[in-house]
């Protein structure tokens, strides 16, 4: 569910429907939001539970198809700082399933 929209925006990126600058300034507005959830997710999780272990939110995977999404534009140092600042977004969400499909993703 979380990597659905890659789709359809590889296809309207294959077919040149979508700019590739349009493709980036969503990916940071999209990026923007999944840090403040994150950010979110760990105060809630301090405050409510008292330890940042006990619980995971679900933005990794979200993080995750926003990786993916960045992968279609042009391999530079600037993307390379953005999905290094995804993953430790992603590590920091708890989520396992997100880690290891990140890490794989991170890898490659």
């Amino acid at each position: 569910m979380g990597i659905t929209p890659f789709f359809i925006f590889y296809e309207s990126s294959l077919n040149d429907n979508i700019s590739k600058r349009l493709i980036s300034n969503f990916t940071i507005v999209t990026l923007i939001i999944f840090t403040y959830q994150t950010y979110d997710g760990v105060i809630y999780r301090i405050n409510n539970f008292s330890d940042f272990l006990n619980i995971a939110d679900n933005t990794g995977y979200l993080l995750v198809s926003w990786i993916l999404f960045r992968m279609l534009l042009k391999k530079n140092f600037i993307n390379f700082i953005f999905i290094t600042f995804a993953y430790v977004l992603i590590l920091i969400s708890l989520k396992r399933g997100a880690i290891i499909i990140a890490t794989i993703i991170y890898i490659v």
